[in-house]
């Protein structure tokens, strides 16, 4: 298998096809070409990511100024990985970036909720609403719901692991996470309604 090529588009003195080993190494030796390829490469990703958590468009200007500071202090310790691995570690650093900046606004108030055991966790897969709309749905959902979803429904975090990364409990996260898709369901109904009326459905 190949690996995948950057596509390069705005540097000078860095020659076609790049590879992720490539530009990482290339950030290892502090290139100011390859830091450059590598935040126009993977900043509108990482801006969406972002925006999921802290949702302010200035904000997360903010968390992500930070983020790209840790990600080049952090490159030069990062082993090969396999292809796509660089994303993944990217977005790790910009979420626990959009963490601790919730932390300081203490936006974050998570505790268990109860009796989550008692309630139905909506399936929102047979839902028909496009990524963009979704999107936007989940930017409705309070911040702690919000934050939990991400973590668990996107990123594929365990209750565990969010558990440990948030300081709270497993229940907490799991009963969180159970109201996070019952608010994102009505919401998502909400909307689709809405949609079905503008077209006259």
């Amino acid at each position: 298998m190949q690996p995948s090529c950057i596509v390069r588009t705005t540097t000078d003195h860095i020659a076609d096809p790049l590879t992720e080993r490539d530009l990482i190494d290339l950030c290892k030796k502090s290139d100011k070409g390859g830091q450059k390829l590598l935040y126009e490469t993977y900043i509108k990703q990482l801006t969406r990511v972002c925006i999921r958590y802290v949702r302010d468009h200035d904000d997360a200007k903010d968390v992500l100024s930070d983020a790209f500071i840790k990600i080049f202090q952090n490159i030069g310790g990062l082993k090969y990985m396999m292809e796509g691995g660089l994303e993944a570690w990217l977005r790790k650093i910009v979420i626990n970036q959009s963490l601790i900046f919730l932390r300081k606004r203490k936006l974050l108030k998570l505790h268990d909720l109860g009796e989550h055991h008692h309630l139905v966790s909506p399936d929102l897969a047979d839902i028909d609403l496009d990524a963009k709309d979704l999107y936007a749905s989940i930017l409705e959902l309070p911040v702690g719901y919000r934050t939990i979803f991400n973590l668990f429904a996107v990123e594929g975090y365990s209750h565990k692991e969010i558990a440990e990364k948030l300081g709270i409990t497993e229940s907490a996260s799991r009963s969180q996470m159970t109201r996070a898709r019952s608010n994102l369901q009505a919401i998502v109904k909400k909307l689709t309604n809405k949609n079905r009326g503008n077209t006259g459905l």
